[in-house]
């Protein structure tokens, strides 16, 4: 038994050894423009995950889910939102725009009739 876990703690230093080796080494010779490569963060577990973890651990990326898909609905919003305002007409008939120096709906013309910016 206790020679199983020399092995294992040599093959667990083994391994932190190794990566950090090729971290070092990435590093040194990757090329310019791409990311440098960062040292593993926290230790790697051998023991397995308890209940109150396990449940953390989901909830927190159940988090990191809903708010990627909440940041995806509002950028969608927004590029509705653009598209509803690019589209809107007035009641003549001539296509309505939103000035973007004061955010009000104009006719298309070249200088805002609110600000007088150029459009």
């Amino acid at each position: 038994m206790r020679l199983e876990q020399e092995s294992q703690f040599a093959w667990l230093q083994g391994l932190y050894f190794f990566d950090g080796v090729s971290v070092a080494i990435s590093n040194a010779l990757r090329k310019k423009g791409t990311r440098a490569q960062d040292y593993i963060k926290e230790p790697i577990r051998i023991t397995p995950l308890s209940p109150q973890e396990k449940a953390a651990k989901e909830r927190a990326e159940q988090n990191k889910i809903i708010a990627y898909f909440s940041n995806l609905e509002r950028a969608s919003d927004r590029e509705n939102e653009a598209a509803r305002a690019s589209m809107l007409l007035s009641a003549d008939g001539s296509e309505m725009i939103i000035c973007p120096h004061c955010d009000t709906y104009q006719t298309r013309r070249s200088v805002c009739m609110k600000c007088k910016a150029a459009l």
